[in-house]
């Protein structure tokens, strides 16, 4: 479902990583502004991916879609929805997370 979601925002650039460890392949260089993570991830490998987006794209912000209350840090990551939440829920959050990178970035500035 988040990859067809996603498919369909204007504007955007899509890619997919199937195993945690092709993160680790991505140039520091690029540009990310939000990173989802689903709930196939183990513990571990959700807990390493956002340590290492954390330190990566330090701007980027962080969206776990993902069952359970107490399976990670909150600092590892900036929000999390329900795997079973409706679409126009998920667009939602990720243009909020959009926003809010945006704000922290550029601070109150017109732009």
């Amino acid at each position: 479902m988040v990859h067809d979601v996603l498919l369909e925002v204007p504007n955007s650039r899509l890619s997919i990583a199937t195993d945690y460890r092709e993160l680790w392949e991505i140039p520091k260089q690029l540009s990310i502004h939000v990173v989802i993570l689903h709930d196939t991830l183990s513990s571990f490998e959700l807990e390493a991916a956002c340590q290492l987006i954390r330190r990566g794209w330090p701007q980027a912000r962080i969206l776990v879609v993902r069952r359970g209350e107490d399976f990670l840090d909150d600092a590892l990551y900036d929000y999390r929805v329900l795997p079973t939440e409706a679409v126009e829920v998920l667009l939602t959050t990720i243009e909020r997370l959009i926003g809010e990178r945006v704000e922290r970035r550029f601070g109150n500035a017109e732009l």
